[in-house]
């Protein structure tokens, strides 16, 4: 009588309880929600970069028709590039101001 060991009964529980899919439609199902979720994601990042970089032009469409108010900084909301470029123009600003 042979001894069950326990990767047997995983395997035995595995085939009853997932459904009878082929392989390969499982392969191509999960392909297409990685595929759909990697463009819902590449959206979401895209937007908030363009949000920052449409904050920090504004500022400086303002400044430049001489219509801006150097004591009004841009919120820093992240801390890559973009952050650091709104934080240098916000230094900017303050030492025109105190100028």
């Amino acid at each position: 009588m042979p001894v069950a060991t326990p990767m047997s009964r995983l395997s035995r529980a595995l085939k009853t309880l997932l459904p009878r899919v082929p392989p390969v439609a499982a392969i191509r199902s999960i392909s297409v929600i990685a595929i759909l979720l990697n463009i819902v994601l590449f959206v979401v990042s895209l937007k908030l970069i363009i949000r920052s970089i449409a904050a920090l032009r504004m500022q400086l469409d303002n400044i430049a028709q001489g219509e801006g108010d150097l004591t009004k900084g841009i919120p820093i909301t992240v801390e890559d590039d973009l952050g650091q470029l709104a934080r240098s123009f916000n230094i900017m600003c303050s030492k025109i101001c105190k100028a």
